[in-house]
């Protein structure tokens, strides 16, 4: 009896050195793999492949939930809260896997797509995944959209802020529209931070307050260094000899306005005033054809807002007394024309016209001094390349002058048409084209002055010879009338 306690007494014992013995012999209980990492967010999956699990333990089932596939070759592993957490796993054959969980707040994936949808209409940002975190990256063109970019990102501790404002790219598209806005093309505007500058030339004072008021709309601080600078004009004036009748049957039609009234006059006999795109080309295309002749081309240059003059004629004298002496003054008469350009901001011209036709009434000195006298005057806007254009002169000079008509032959410009021999002229008349130019305004366009007056001295091209006319008959349509 004593013995066979002894032998239970025994059992646990040797019961205990055996497994002390395979646990030595087998090593860690988790030592056949390297422990595996993962990082999820909180509500992120990923599937892990392992050796058909026979069994697996969660540490923590509140931080991960761990299910098999059907065929146990792979784990489905959800993160449910923040938190860490060890995943034993035993797989068939008696490996061991220990598997180490980290969650955190978000997953960077879904986060990421989120912030994608929310900053879509943003320019200019890149959001992508790095370490388990979003990264923000980018630049930005105005501070509203990084304001808002800067909130969005401090609602979440997953995401890394980079992005930046860029001045450069921004400063250019304010500095763009406030130019834009003064709407002067010889002002250009500079923005370096909230502050604007504005360099070139303005014409009157007011237009230089004007441009750092609007400058001022756009940015706090505003440094205007504008010059205020009357600009020189050159005004191009032609006189031209047309022949109407020669126009008609051509069917030539350069001019359509100023070539419809040649030939009559407005009103009251004035002559008839328009405003043409492109004139001094058709004026030579005129020339070549031989439509038109040049009767006199002055060139006359003045300061914005100063009178320019032309004066094809002569003087008559008269006698001045005072009690002190007396003496001779002369006064111009012939054809006097005066214009006055103007610039405006907007880079056209305000151009203001006077003809004045005069003859007079005795060629001797004497004190009483009359003059028989024709004016018009014209006040027009022309952008660039526009001119003023004036037909029906020659018509209208016949209407003021009548039976003294002749004595408009000493006039050197009128003498084509109002000498005693210039009989059957009545089917020609007299066109002015007066065009403006602003060389300031050329180069700021990019068209540089050289470029201009090279086209002016250039004479009009050689037309090509008319067809000749086949020897068989060739039915001609009406022209309509």
């Amino acid at each position: 009896m004593s013995g066979r306690r002894d032998n239970r007494r025994g059992a646990p014992r040797l019961a205990r050195l055996l497994t002390c013995a395979l646990l030595l012999a087998g090593g860690p209980l988790c030592a056949d793999e390297p422990e595996t990492i993962l990082r999820l967010g909180t509500g992120g999956q990923t599937v892990l492949d392992v050796t058909r699990v026979v069994r697996v333990s969660v540490g923590d089932p509140a931080v991960a939930d761990v299910q098999k596939t059907e065929d146990e070759r792979q784990l489905i592993i959800t993160a449910r809260s923040p938190g860490e957490t060890d995943l034993i796993l035993w797989e068939e054959g008696g490996a061991t896997r220990r598997v180490r969980v980290l969650v955190g707040g978000l997953d960077p994936a879904r986060l990421a797509a989120s912030l994608r949808e929310i900053l879509s209409d943003v320019e200019g940002i890149d959001v992508r995944e790095v370490g388990g975190r979003v990264l923000l990256d980018g630049s930005v063109l105005t501070r509203d959209d990084l304001a808002r970019v800067e909130r969005v990102a401090a609602a979440y501790e997953e995401v890394v802020n980079l992005v930046r404002l860029d001045l450069t790219a921004h400063n250019g598209l304010l500095a763009r529209e406030i130019a834009s806005r003064i709407g002067c093309p010889t002002v250009s505007v500079s923005v370096v931070g909230d502050r604007a500058i504005l360099n070139g030339q303005v014409f009157r004072e007011a237009d230089r307050a004007l441009a750092a008021t609007v400058a001022g709309a756009f940015v706090p601080d505003v440094v205007n260094l504008l010059q205020v600078e009357a600009p020189m004009v050159e005004v191009d004036v032609r006189f031209l000899q047309v022949d109407v009748e020669t126009s008609d049957r051509s069917g030539f039609n350069v001019l359509d306005r100023a070539r419809a009234s040649v030939g009559s006059s407005g009103p009251a006999g004035d002559p008839v005033v328009s405003v043409e795109a492109r004139a001094p080309v058709a004026v030579q295309e005129m020339i070549g054809r031989g439509h038109a002749n040049v009767l006199a081309q002055p060139f006359l240059t003045t300061l914005s807002g100063e009178e320019a003059t032309f004066h094809s004629g002569g003087e008559q004298g008269y006698r001045v007394a005072t009690a002190q002496s007396a003496g001779v003054e002369f006064k111009k008469h012939g054809l006097i024309l005066k214009v006055r350009p103007d610039v405006l901001s907007s880079g056209e011209v305000r151009l203001r016209m006077a003809i004045e036709v005069s003859m007079p009434t005795s060629e001797a000195v004497s004190e009483d001094l009359s003059f028989n006298t024709f004016t018009t005057e014209s006040e027009i806007v022309c952008r660039i390349d526009e001119s003023l254009v004036v037909s029906g002169l020659a018509q209208s000079l016949r209407h003021k002058f009548r039976e003294r008509t002749p004595l408009l032959g000493s006039i050197p410009i009128l003498s084509a048409f109002f000498r005693e021999n210039a009989e059957g002229r009545s089917h020609q008349d007299i066109l002015l084209v007066v065009t403006p130019r602003v060389p300031l305004l050329e180069r700021a366009r990019g068209r540089p002055a050289s470029e201009e007056i090279r086209d002016r001295l250039t004479p009009p091209a050689t037309p090509p010879a008319e067809p000749q006319e086949p020897a068989r008959e060739r039915r001609v349509p009406p022209r309509p009338r």
